[in-house]
């Protein structure tokens, strides 16, 4: 006990002394050739590196602290983000009814280290903060929802100019200083950046026409659980969000990192309802299967931020017949005329996509004529029951220098 407390601790005492602004990668090389110019895994040592199951986007929705926090530490996270709405209106059949200023940090604030709940903490080490960033609401307009892990100061939509159901107009009711209030999603995302946060696309569904004038993202979410219950019924949120994810890797960067997360379907016992048809029933099959496994030099926030910074982490959608199992990437080596991913089975199947197109098949990847013609590849690992380890982007261009992998 003593220890865990120390380390979420040493969490909260990390931020408060102040993180960098985050700095998104930069574009994309227009002299498309055949070699690696950025690998996010090249400084992850194999066989000594920390694996820290992470869960980014999960909704507590009125729960009590051990009520929500339990539950995860059980499903074996050992990082967790209290990931409520935050700085906007939400309307009714949200989460939060009404104005939502529910940044969840200083952990303390909220409940999470009441002694009792982490005597009986097994597996959570530290609380990443984060909200979810509920945008501006205009009349007839598209929300965009944002993530932004490791940001610690509140911000806020100024509101919207024609409003529907009741939405204040223009308001500020926490009366916070005007360098804290956004007024259009690209002034969300600098903002989150410039109080040291990493800004993430929140379950982008909708055409990439929607995004495409983003600029200084970081991440974007490429699985969320809540949109594929949701295609169990009808639709194609999650192979829309992964096209998306295409789109923003060829266009804009090749270093915008994907994201998994569970959005209110979790392993904790969750109230949240969203009409959708045909919805099959929740169990523990279908639950909990959105998260992320970091690759960390130690279990610590600032090992955390390092390693999200480099992309060296795995989106992952877990199994339905168990969790925690399925494909274990061990190594993956980049040399001048390949890229090999090695896993503990070695008997998945392996995809790997540039520009949004199958160039490849296979542990291997040979660089070549097939990826002549791309800025980046990524990689999807597959195992026979269906769980998918998402590889982040490797961004391919004109080497300047000696090979650097």
């Amino acid at each position: 006990m003593k220890a865990r407390l120390l380390c979420l601790v040493a969490s909260a005492l990390f931020l408060l002394g102040g993180t960098a602004a985050y700095l998104p990668a930069d574009p994309v090389d227009t002299l498309h050739a055949n070699q690696v110019t950025r690998n996010p895994y090249r400084a992850v040592h194999w066989e000594t590196t920390e694996r820290i199951t992470w869960q980014t986007h999960d909704h507590e929705d009125g729960q009590s602290p051990t009520d929500f926090v339990g539950p995860n530490d059980t499903a074996g996270y050992e990082a967790f983000t209290w990931a409520h709405y935050s700085g906007g209106y939400a309307a009714a059949g949200g989460a939060c009814v009404g104005w939502c200023s529910s940044r969840r940090w200083p952990a303390e604030s909220n409940g999470v280290d009441d002694a009792p709940l982490i005597s009986s903490l097994t597996n959570i080490d530290y609380y990443v903060p984060g909200a979810e960033e509920i945008g501006l609401l205009e009349s007839g307009s598209v929300i965009t929802h944002l993530f932004s892990p490791f940001l610690t100061t509140y911000i806020e939509g100024e509101g919207c100019s024609t409003c529907d159901e009741g939405e204040p107009v223009g308001q500020n009711p926490d009366g916070i200083p005007a360098n804290q209030i956004y007024d259009s999603t690209q002034a969300a995302v600098d903002m989150i950046a410039t109080f040291g946060g990493i800004p993430v696309l929140n379950h982008p569904t909708g055409s990439f026409g929607t995004y495409s004038s983003l600029t200084g993202m970081g991440g974007i979410e490429i699985y969320n659980n809540l949109f594929s219950l949701n295609d169990d019924c009808s639709g194609t949120a999650i192979a829309t969000m992964q096209a998306n994810w295409d789109e923003f890797l060829e266009n804009v960067s090749p270093s915008i990192w994907g994201y998994s997360a569970n959005d209110h379907f979790g392993p904790s016992t969750d109230p949240f309802v969203q009409s959708c048809g045909t919805r099959p029933e929740l169990t523990a099959a279908n639950l909990d299967r959105g998260k992320m496994e970091v690759l960390t030099t130690a279990r610590t926030l600032a090992a955390h931020r390092i390693a999200i910074d480099r992309g060296a982490f795995f989106p992952i959608v877990d199994g339905q017949t168990s969790k925690g199992g399925g494909p274990s990437i061990t190594n993956i080596a980049v040399s001048p005329s390949s890229i090999i991913i090695t896993t503990s089975a070695d008997d998945e199947t392996v995809t790997w996509i540039g520009n949004g197109a199958t160039i490849g098949t296979g542990m291997t990847l040979t660089l070549g004529v097939a990826t002549d013609a791309v800025g980046y590849v990524r990689a999807n690992v597959v195992d026979a029951e269906g769980r998918i380890v998402y590889v982040q982007p490797f961004t391919l261009g004109v080497k300047q220098s000696s090979f650097i992998p």
